[in-house]
């Protein structure tokens, strides 16, 4: 089963690692990840995410244990399932109208 989510990050020291602490620790596995930072100085990231094999983990429980993370602002379950960094690298590509590169960061695949 696999999992797309966007989360909304505080700019907090080490809220990343802690969003992939948890997932790790409830039986998730990063597939992919894109960040990208917003006006309000928080933080969008796209993570999809593969339940690990013979872990009956749902994809409910994990959403809900994010949420509690003190650090994540906001959840939510995506139904789209295509992998993200494709988007993202698209969008490194783009320029904004003062010719400066924007703001998203393509993390890439992580296995």
């Amino acid at each position: 089963m696999t999992l797309n989510m966007l989360l909304m990050l505080d700019p907090s020291h080490g809220a990343l690692l802690r969003v992939l602490g948890t997932i790790e620790r409830r039986g998730w596995v990063v597939r992919d990840m894109t960040m990208r930072s917003t006006d309000c100085e928080e933080r969008a990231v796209r993570i999809l995410a593969q339940r690990k094999a013979l872990h009956a983990g749902s994809a409910e429980t994990l959403v809900r244990h994010l949420a509690k993370l003190i650090c994540v602002r906001e959840v939510a379950q995506e139904t789209q399932t295509q992998p993200l960094a494709a988007a993202a690298v698209t969008a490194l590509g783009n320029r904004t109208s003062s010719g400066t590169q924007s703001q998203h960061y393509a993390i890439g695949a992580v296995r």
